[in-house]
């Protein structure tokens, strides 16, 4: 109940090291709070204050490129935990690969591996007390491990 409050800022950067090859790093902050109501001046759950990456990006030709990412989340207080009580969820790290091949100007194929390292983390936390319980109970959804996807894309020109 109330209104909330969320400013993010994010920096993006890109270094050139050669005609092929290409480093890339962001870091965002969000800031999230209630600003009225039962929980003012609280952090919004499920929300991380830090986010990062850091990429590589290589074109093997004109045509195919490829890239290396690693990010990070930073820890977030639990869902329904408005209250800001309880133990943060932790933070997680995970990395993604991705390949894209330019057809022509007009058609992409692209694919790739996300969670390439099979990390076991959680997408989201829950905290809630349960029916005639005291205490919290925390409810762990866990992320989706290594999977695979392949796409296309066609622009009209």
């Amino acid at each position: 109940d109330g209104k909330s409050e969320k400013i993010g800022y994010e920096l993006f950067l890109e270094k050139i090291m050669t005609e092929k090859l290409r480093l890339n790093g962001s870091y965002s902050f969000i800031y999230s709070k209630f600003k009225t109501g039962e929980y003012k001046n609280n952090y919004i759950p499920g929300v991380s204050k830090n986010k990062a990456a850091i990429g590589v990006n290589y074109k093997v030709t004109d045509d195919l490129g490829i890239n290396l990412t690693g990010n990070y989340y930073g820890k977030s207080y639990a869902l329904s935990d408005e209250k800001n009580k309880q133990k943060k969820v932790d933070s997680y790290i995970n990395i993604d690969l991705s390949m894209s091949y330019e057809v022509n100007e007009s058609f992409r194929i692209y694919g790739g591996i996300k969670n390439l390292t099979n990390e076991h983390y959680n997408e989201s936390v829950e905290e809630t007390i349960p029916w005639g319980k005291t205490e919290p109970v925390r409810y762990y959804y866990p992320a989706m491990e290594r999977r695979y996807f392949l796409g296309f894309e066609y622009r009209a020109i």
